[in-house]
């Protein structure tokens, strides 16, 4: 298992340190739930998002976590090979990221992918990375 930080911030971001207490956790791959504990050190208001096919409500339980924090499950991995035709789930995750949190502009964020994408893939690769994000943003579930 690996763990990586990101900060988000409208305002510059001056501290590179690892975060010990997360408002947002996503994990990518839920086998980490019988080894990690994904909820450690998270905010009683934070969100924990995963990549999985139990529902939301199940997780929460699993993880033992405050009824304040919410857990949102979304089939990543089944949509990106679905739509991708590779198991990609980050682009996905991605979709249900700015669906649960608001904290970033779909279609801002689906232009910076196509930007990027658009460097090394065609069109087609770039409208299934655009269905990818759209369906993970409306089957995202919430608990």
């Amino acid at each position: 298992p690996i763990k990586a930080f990101t900060r988000i911030s409208s305002e510059p971001i001056d501290i590179h340190c690892n975060i010990e207490n997360p408002n947002v956790v996503i994990v990518l791959d839920d086998t980490l739930l019988d080894v990690v504990d994904v909820a450690e050190g998270i905010h009683d208001d934070g969100t924990i998002i995963l990549n999985t096919c139990t529902p939301p409500a199940q997780v929460k339980a699993v993880l033992g976590v405050p009824e304040t924090v919410t857990v949102a499950c979304v089939d990543a991995s089944g949509i990106a090979l679905d739509t991708i035709k590779r198991d990609i789930p980050n682009t996905p995750i991605v979709g249900a990221f700015a669906k649960v949190t608001e904290v970033i502009d779909l279609d801002i964020f689906k232009g910076l992918l196509a930007k990027n994408l658009s460097k090394k893939f065609g069109q087609e690769m770039i409208d299934a990375n655009f269905a990818a994000v759209d369906r993970a943003f409306q089957e995202v579930t919430v608990a």
